[in-house]
């Protein structure tokens, strides 16, 4: 379907038809480079070998679920977003409901993949606790267990921190403090515990995806609203017969 020419004397209806089209246009643009850098630090999250090592070791994977959902949502909206030009383009009332739809789901997976992620990687959420319990255990068994003594020793010396409280854990159950709980410079002990330490360590990354994220799902209220309006509009028009349609016109 194709619009009247645009003249000063153009209809409401059809100016307000071409700004939606202008700024579906700006949209599309938009939310398809916001999904690219999504992706990349979803990607970047997910397979960053230091940061890989820590989760895997620690058996932290509910971390990766809500990293999981944003690169779902991030690969769907890059795909949408040339739908939405096609119908923006084309001026399909179908596509445009069917990417207004489309759109509602996008969203609804990056507020999941939000709070999922949000619940598992920011400080004083679900996984600060569970830390602190995972850490008293590596404390407990790092006597009799090799691979779990050296990951404690690793992220001790690395993240900067000491037990999973403080140095009293390893006292509480009588056992020597490691010197990975000192800071090399200056020989002083570390003051934090590495379950405060580990979940500002996973906030610093989680942080910055779900804000993206959630600028992507406010952003696409916009969308939606916009396409479907778009769609309502051209439906009137051409009830009105002021938009032309190939199809109604052959058959006339």
């Amino acid at each position: 379907m194709k619009m009247a020419g645009v003249g000063n004397g153009w209809p409401k209806s059809e100016r307000a038809l071409l700004c939606m089209k202008y700024f579906l246009f700006v949209f599309n643009v938009l939310s398809f480079l916001t999904a690219v850098v999504i992706l990349t630090l979803g990607l970047w999250i997910r397979y960053d070998w230091d940061f890989k090592h820590y989760i895997l070791e620690l058996h932290l994977y509910q971390f990766w679920t809500g990293v999981y959902i944003l690169i779902a949502a991030a690969s769907i909206v890059m795909a949408l977003s040339f739908i939405g030009c096609c119908g923006t383009i084309t001026e399909n009332p179908t596509i445009l409901g069917l990417y207004g739809i489309l759109l509602c789901v996008c969203f609804v997976l990056e507020i999941a993949g939000v709070a999922v992620l949000l619940n598992n990687g920011t400080l004083w959420s679900n996984v600060t606790w569970w830390l602190r319990d995972r850490f008293y255990e590596l404390i407990y068994v790092s006597d009799t267990n090799a691979r779990e003594a050296r990951i404690l020793r690793i992220i001790q010396e690395e993240v900067g921190c000491c037990g999973s409280y403080s140095s009293l854990d390893y006292i509480n159950v009588h056992k020597p403090v490691p010197n990975e709980c000192r800071d090399k410079a200056t020989g002083n002990e570390y003051l934090d515990g590495c379950y405060i330490r580990m979940s500002r360590y996973l906030e610093e990354r989680s942080g910055w995806i779900a804000g993206i994220a959630l600028f992507l799902a406010v952003l696409q209220i916009l969308g939606i609203t916009a396409s479907l309006t778009m769609r309502h509009t051209l439906r009137k028009l051409e009830n009105e017969g002021k938009v032309y349609n190939p199809v109604k016109k052959s058959k006339a």
